[in-house]
């Protein structure tokens, strides 16, 4: 079947730029001093520890620089500088917004309708702050329809690393594969390059070795020997996913 012929559509609400980006000294607001403090980083006058670091590095390149500058200048300009805290527990049912008045929920509902007009169309959810506030079904599927999300998984994976991360579990998300995989024999050196943050990025060096859906029944040592570069540069790809 074409993944293409069948879509369910998922609309996160989340503004332009995530809260918490660019709060360097996590004071849970984006403003001159956090653009002194990169600055000064950049200028290596004073490093950020860690924590602070992620939060700096607005375009998740692994290095603060004059684009970080600008795209924080950029925040703490904005209306929406002071970071939301609020942490959902992914394990509970969705729930239902019952105060629609914040926004035009009927523009909103205008829209989707126009969109429900597309005849592979399947669903569309749309969730803001964590709530549904739109739900609806089209040609033939429910609520109850189990749906393949493909590249999707992607984003549901990397979700799940994000949980694994907060929780403890995984230090962070620039571990290199050789503390993350069972250890192959031989021992494959290109693990030690490679981070978590690679894998999730597209970034990993890895040419697609294997083809849809050969790398659903491959090994770890057979995609650990995949060909590979150096990482760092996108590519998309299946089988280091």
């Amino acid at each position: 079947m074409n993944i293409f012929k069948k879509i369910i559509v998922i609309i996160s609400i989340l503004g332009v730029l995530f809260p918490c980006e660019g709060d360097a000294n996590l004071d849970e607001l984006v403003n001159v001093q956090d653009i002194v403090l990169i600055i000064s980083h950049i200028l290596e006058v004073e490093l950020l520890e860690d924590e602070n670091f992620s939060n700096s590095d607005t375009n998740n390149d692994e290095l603060l620089d004059m684009l970080d500058v600008v795209i924080i200048v950029g925040i703490a300009l904005s209306d929406d500088n002071e970071c939301d805290e609020t942490h959902l527990d992914l394990s509970l049912e969705w729930e239902f917004a019952e105060d629609l008045s914040y926004f035009d929920s009927e523009q909103l509902n205008n829209t989707i309708d126009q969109m429900s007009n597309l005849a592979y169309l399947e669903g569309i959810i749309v969730v803001h702050n964590g709530e549904i506030v739109s739900e609806s079904y089209y040609n033939g599927s429910s609520i109850n329809q189990t749906f393949n999300i493909w590249s999707v998984t992607k984003s549901f994976t990397s979700t799940l690393i994000g949980q694994a991360i907060d929780q403890g579990y995984i230090d962070n998300q620039y571990l290199t594969l050789n503390n993350l995989l069972p250890t192959s024999f031989p021992t494959q050196p290109y693990l030690y390059e490679i981070s978590l943050h690679n894998l999730l990025s597209m970034s990993s060096g890895y040419a697609d070795g294997f083809g849809y859906p050969y790398w659903v029944s491959a090994t770890t040592t057979q995609l650990e020997w995949m060909s590979y570069t150096s990482p760092g540069f996108f590519f998309y790809n299946n089988s280091a996913c």
